[in-house]
């Protein structure tokens, strides 16, 4: 899972703080840059993460920061101050202890020809918020609402540019109406589950996962239709906020989103901030397609020169880690998986995978290898107080 500030709760926050002309002002500048040509910038795949390289003002070097269309555009603490952008008007946060602060001035960010200026960035601590290291921000929706973005996830480029590119009117498409709100111009669809229930669904480049339903959801969507569900021991996912660990698989019976209709989805359920109703369409779903979000026209295109194919079940060992003062810990793990059956516990630690030690490994490095399908089995070493065991988890469909 991701782990940041996510839509339903960051709007309500700063739509209260936007009731002062300063904050409304802030969130509102920022002077898009076109190039002639459409802006055509590499990418690298980190796992989920799409990290773009970003010029800062005049800065020499350029950073990595991860395109996420579901947050808030923001530049990380250290490399803040590093380049003496201070802090200025405080954001509300949901509790006092987290405190985030926009920029003091406001500055250029340059993706290849493209460009924002006069923007404001939110200075935030990576480490401590979000628990997640060697990003140097986020390329947000309130600053990309400037641009149409085409994303291409197998040749990992993005292209910004003013209005679609020419060669769009010639591929085959699905299009979608797409909604954005002042501040934080998330990317919103709608979309219709199960053939009766109608909500909207988010375009999330920043969640790895295929389809995240809110667990407010989980009666009238899983449990009335007699859908497919497992649960889960400890924690398998969780979003900054929230309180419950309560987390499903399911198997949605039905998606519409505009023409495109689909069938018997693995769906994550978990608890979202405030109740949120909406779904998350993380990488999983978006890398079926090239991708093309017109935000000043309000439309979304799905683009394929094939039926896209969607899995009807989840191929896994079922176990879920996290880092913790440089030590990989069992977080949980589903149900009924091969983790579960094997009796690894909540706190073990993961020592080795596949013969490398997990010190030696990012967590994205470490998830690949946990999830990767052209193994059969998983070989991993497990330490429980002081003694490690060997253990071969088999890789297999979660869902009965």
């Amino acid at each position: 899972m991701k782990p940041r500030i996510t839509l339903l709760l960051l709007t309500i926050l700063l739509l209260a703080a936007c009731t002062t002309m300063s904050i409304v002002t802030k969130f509102k500048r920022g002077e898009p840059v076109f190039p002639r040509k459409a802006a055509v910038i590499e990418f690298k795949l980190q796992g989920h993460k799409i990290m773009v390289p970003v010029g800062i003002n005049d800065a020499e070097s350029e950073y990595s920061f991860l395109l996420d269309t579901g947050a808030m555009s923001a530049i990380a603490l250290d490399l803040a101050d590093s380049l003496g952008l201070g802090p200025g008007l405080r954001l509300p946060t949901p509790v006092d202890s987290v405190e985030i602060y926009l920029t003091k001035e406001p500055l250029s960010v340059y993706l290849g020809g493209a460009a924002v200026e006069g923007v404001f960035l939110a200075r935030l601590d990576f480490d401590t918020i979000f628990r997640i290291g060697g990003i140097d921000g986020f390329l947000g929706s309130n600053l990309l609402r400037h641009f149409c973005v085409a994303l291409d996830y197998d040749r990992e480029e993005l292209i910004l540019s003013r209005d679609y590119p020419e060669w769009v009117s010639k591929e085959p498409h699905y299009r979608l109406d797409l909604e954005t709100k002042f501040p934080l111009y998330f990317p919103l669809v709608n979309c219709t589950l199960n053939n009766s229930l109608t909500t909207q669904a988010m375009i999330d480049t920043g969640a790895p996962d295929l389809l995240v339903l809110p667990l407010s959801l989980f009666e009238e969507v899983v449990l009335a239709s007699g859908a497919e569900y497992i649960g889960a021991a400890g924690v398998v996912a969780k979003w900054p906020f929230t309180t419950s660990d309560e987390c499903y698989l399911a198997r949605l019976p039905s998606c519409r989103l505009g023409e495109l209709s689909l069938t018997d989805l693995p769906v994550l359920v978990a608890e979202l901030p405030s109740s949120a109703d909406h779904l998350l369409l993380g990488k999983d779903f978006l890398d079926r397609f090239q991708l093309l979000l017109n935000y000043p026209r309000s439309e979304l295109l799905l683009m394929t020169s094939i039926e896209p194919q969607f899995p009807d079940n989840i191929i896994s060992t079922g176990l879920k880690v996290e880092r913790r003062e440089g030590r990989t810990l069992v977080r949980g793990y589903w149900l009924g998986s091969p983790a579960d059956r094997c009796e690894i516990k909540v706190g073990d630690e993961l020592v080795s995978i596949a013969g490398q030690e997990t010190v030696a490994l990012t967590m994205d490095e470490i998830r690949e290898l946990l999830d990767d399908e052209r193994s059969a089995v998983a070989d991993l070493v497990i330490r429980r107080d002081g003694v490690n065991q060997r253990l071969e988890l088999p890789r297999e469909p979660l869902l009965p």
